[in-house]
This record gives structure tokens, C-alpha cells and sequence, in this order.
């Protein structure tokens, strides 16, 4: 196909009504509840540093925001060693 089918083609995408896809049932009873927090899993940690910052956990790729010093948040325990390695970090025991 050469440019002009292509472009003539492309024009009579764009002037085609778009197709309703028909309305997909959903199963009878209870909708599945998500997953619960494994808070087992999960350790603390407070920020040494003065900066807000958000840290990607390496081994979960969670997300994690810390809003300063002393500020504390729940974190993977997976992601754990890799973050305290850094020295912004330190657990709380709690």
C-alpha cells in the first residue's frame, strides 16, 4: 500500500462511527474481596534525611513517601535491607 491509500484510508477510519462493544455481564454473587496486606511482611521505617522524598523498594517495586525527618512509614520487608543500606533510613521497632 502506498502514502495516498494510506492516507485515504485513515480518512475513512476517522468519518467510521465508532462500534459500541456489547455490555459484558457481570457473574452473579459477591464481588471477590482484594487481597488483604500481608502487615506481617511489613517493618517501619523512619526517614534520617531533612527532604521529602519517594523511594521505589527495589525488590517490590512499591512505592514509599516519606515527608521528612522523623517522618515513618510501613514498608515490605523485602525492600528492607536494600533501604537501610542507604543510610536515609532506620527501623523502628515498635
Amino acid at each position: 500500500m502506498c502514502c495516498g491509500q494510506k492516507r485515504a484510508q485513515a480518512r475513512v477510519l476517522a468519518t467510521e462511527p465508532a462500534r459500541a462493544e456489547p455490555a459484558r455481564r457481570k457473574p452473579a454473587g459477591p464481588s471477590p474481596a482484594p487481597p488483604a496486606a500481608d502487615t506481617a511482611q511489613d517493618v517501619t521505617l523512619r526517614a534520617r534525611s531533612r527532604s521529602p522524598m519517594v523511594i521505589r523498594g527495589p525488590r517490590t517495586g512499591k512505592r514509599y513517601q516519606f515527608t521528612g525527618v522523623g517522618s515513618t512509614q510501613s514498608v515490605d520487608r523485602r525492600d528492607l535491607e536494600s533501604l537501610t543500606g542507604t543510610g536515609l533510613f532506620e527501623r523502628v521497632w515498635i
